[in-house]
């Protein structure tokens, strides 16, 4: 017998409801459509509702059974098949968040409904909530994440939720995700992330760390974009303005610091000031000015315009690799997760390289530095080509 409630907002006859709170009037629940934004508050999926006449609304609940006409199973994708039923909580619109869908394997980032048989009669399972999925895996796409550009802040959700849950797995799905310009973003080590095969984490121009256990096909490519590079600062008014470019290697704090005794030479360093190369007593390096720069190993390179350098003065800017792995991100590295693409060798010579990739750092931290080896797993018979930058 299904179960009188009232309406908040709009609701449709086999939209699957939510409870929002209690009309102490009439003395029933009031309920919503289980949208991704009242299911955030509520947490779970109340039943399905049977019939809406203005502000009353039946809902079949639990140990009820909604037919096939009813939640539209009956038709559609997967028609005539037995499922798990799920709400479409990744769908673009609420009106679409609260109908009903089949799953094949619940991954844990699904409200779980009940399940149908052959002709889409769904038996609806008591209040179905993500705490109690089988597999505690936060499914990105359920905090808003679109791939359209800027999606740290779902990601940070998705991962907080993750973070706070013993054993719990962000996933991707199939997709590529990207990071807005000067963002950063960073998974904690407790939280394992899940790459479905063709999932892709593109920053651009950010920086996103990964701690924690990288779950993916050995021969993906899990990670593209660029890096951050943040704005020149000078240390005084009136100063040329030096300019940036290039892909950072590392994480590096910039100081380029003019000579206090001579404006046409200069040192740097490459961590905020603490240490300078060519270190003293060596002797310091001549000033560019009207060209450029390289960095040596760092992927950057600086313009200096011509102009008036003052002795004593300094230029100041921070540069942060797009992705970042913790020691405990992969058991072993493969080239191909970070874009190496190899050759046929069909169509090529045996001899011709993989694509050069840097790979420097492993670590949490500019500062630690990681005995884990790097092992890398190569597809064909050969690799002609060196992996780029300082040894870990």
């Amino acid at each position: 017998m299904a179960t009188l409630c009232s309406v908040v907002g709009s609701i449709a006859t086999g939209d699957a409801v939510c409870v929002t709170g209690w009309d102490g009037l009439l003395g029933r629940p009031e309920v919503a459509r289980a949208s991704r934004s009242n299911l955030a508050t509520s947490k779970t999926v109340f039943g399905v509702a049977k019939t809406v006449t203005g502000t009353d609304v039946s809902v079949l609940v639990a140990g009820e059974v909604a037919d096939g006409p009813l939640t539209g199973l009956d038709v559609g994708a997967g028609a005539g098949t037995s499922f798990v039923v799920a709400t479409d909580v990744n769908a673009a619109t609420a009106a679409d968040q609260c109908r009903l869908i089949r799953v094949e394997r619940p991954d844990g980032s699904e409200y779980v409904v009940g399940t149908c048989d052959e002709g889409g009669n769904l038996a609806i399972q008591p209040r179905a909530s993500r705490d109690t999925s089988a597999r505690l895996m936060f499914n990105v796409r359920s905090y808003g994440v679109t791939g359209a550009g800027s999606d740290e802040t779902a990601i940070s959700a998705a991962a907080s939720a993750a973070a706070a849950s013993t054993g719990a797995i962000l996933h991707f799905p199939s997709g590529t995700y990207v990071t807005s310009p000067g963002s950063t973003l960073t998974v904690p080590a407790n939280v394992q992330v899940f790459f479905d095969e063709g999932a892709t984490l593109e920053p651009n121009g950010a920086s996103v760390t990964l701690e924690g256990r990288i779950l993916a096909h050995p021969n993906q490519t899990l990670f593209g974009g660029t890096g951050f590079r943040s704005a020149v600062t000078p240390s005084g008014a009136g100063l040329p303005v030096v300019t940036i470019s290039g892909e950072p290697a590392r994480d590096y704090d910039f100081v380029v610091a003019i000579d206090a005794g001579n404006s046409s030479l200069f040192r740097y360093s490459l961590d905020g000031g603490t240490s300078y190369f060519p270190a003293p007593p060596a002797a310091a390096l001549t000033l560019p000015v009207g060209s450029i720069f390289a960095f040596p190993a760092t992927g950057i390179t600086a313009a200096f315009p011509a102009g008036i350098y003052v002795a004593g003065s300094s230029y100041t800017w921070s540069t942060r690799r797009a992705v970042s792995v913790g020691p405990a991100s992969f058991p072993s590295f493969n080239v191909i997760n970070f874009g190496a693409v190899p050759y046929d060798a069909h169509f090529a010579h045996r001899d011709r390289p993989f694509r050069r990739i840097a790979i420097t750092e492993i670590g949490s931290s500019r500062s630690e530095r990681s005995d884990v080896s790097l092992r890398l797993w190569m597809i064909g018979s050969r690799l002609a080509s060196r992996v780029s930058g300082p040894p870990c």
